[in-house]
């Protein structure tokens, strides 16, 4: 995991700031962050759009609580770059939600590209058979009509 940004409280709502995406104004607003940290409910990720005479408020996502209960999960589906799921632990979003520290650390998975198809044929040399692609199908099909019954 490297680190890809930061949490930080403005008012009583949470702004994230993202290295991917700098100038723009991520929010969480302050009645949803409430319901995320208390409740571990799902809430949307707002970008705030400002101009001279209209500001544009759309969404672009949404954070909830991972399986552990320990994380905050962001996920960006909207503009651009797009992003994979990021992370920030849940105890510093409270910390920074209390005022007891200034921001929570947003880090995400580094840099995974897909392998290059020669990268993919070096990694299945030497086995009898590859990983199930087009060109190794199975050895044997499974009978899925025969089954035991246990009585």
């Amino acid at each position: 995991m490297e680190k890809m940004g930061k949490i930080a409280r403005v008012h009583k709502a949470l702004r994230i700031e993202l290295d991917a995406r700098p100038g723009a104004e991520l929010v969480v607003g302050a009645g949803d962050v409430k319901r995320l940290i208390n409740d571990g409910a799902t809430v949307r990720v707002y970008q705030v759009t400002r101009s001279a005479d209209v500001d544009i408020i759309e969404d672009v996502g949404a954070a909830y609580p991972t399986r552990s209960g320990r994380g905050i999960a962001v996920n960006i589906t909207a503009g651009a770059p797009l992003l994979p799921v990021i992370y920030a632990s849940k105890a510093q979003v409270e910390a920074v939600h209390a005022g007891l520290r200034s921001a929570a650390v947003v880090s995400g998975p580094e840099d995974l590209r897909v392998p290059h198809r020669e990268e993919r044929r070096s990694i299945d040399r030497g086995l009898k058979r590859g990983f199930g692609d087009a060109g190794n199908p199975p050895v044997r099909k499974r009978d899925h009509t025969s089954f035991r019954v246990i009585a």
